[in-house]
């Protein structure tokens, strides 16, 4: 091989095409700009504020004006004496089906006197729970208003069978369905 031969040779160099290399940076950043939106949809969707969306839906109107709701109840910033009841294990009012509720409630009292009173209509008061939450359906369970109507049904139900105290708040700690 002549070394003029070798000269020839390096001048046939195939050179890439430029325009195969701007088309994939566009690609690229097409790609990007997609995800970035898609990201940003995907965060305004699952992390906006829903304050009032959640208290002007289908359910709502069973929560009472002037009621605490489960967020205000959590920002009260005293706590009184809590008494945590027994796990309740119920079956659910579903004919033909073999659901089951398990819920530990906590109750909220004020003064040492409605803990007491609490803690002696115990029977009583289990009672009530158990016979409120077996009349219950699947559909009634789920859901955070439904909670809140549960939470606030519970309430009422349990202050009626109170002689002289009343609880201030109703605690759910577990709410399991199977």
């Amino acid at each position: 091989m002549a070394p003029d031969d070798l000269n020839e040779q390096d001048d046939i160099q195939v050179a890439p095409e430029p325009k195969a290399k701007s088309n994939m940076l566009i690609i690229i950043l097409v790609l990007m700009n997609f995800l970035l939106i898609l990201g940003l949809a995907a965060w305004f969707i699952f992390f906006q504020d829903k304050g009032d969306a959640g208290k002007s839906g289908q359910g709502a109107s069973n929560v009472a004006e002037g009621e605490e709701s489960i967020e205000d109840s959590v920002k009260s910033a005293a706590v009184g004496p809590i008494i945590q009841l027994d796990p309740f294990l119920v079956n659910l009012d579903e004919p033909g089906s073999n659901r089951y509720l398990k819920a530990v409630i906590q109750l909220e009292v004020t003064t040492p006197e409605e803990e007491a009173e609490v803690k002696n209509r115990a029977v009583q008061l289990r009672d009530l729970i158990l016979t409120y939450l077996s009349s219950l359906t699947y559909s009634q369970t789920q859901g955070v208003v439904n909670k809140d109507i549960i939470r606030t049904t519970l309430i009422k139900q349990i202050n009626k069978a109170m002689v002289s105290g009343k609880i201030a708040k109703l605690y759910f700690t577990e709410f399991v369905i199977q």
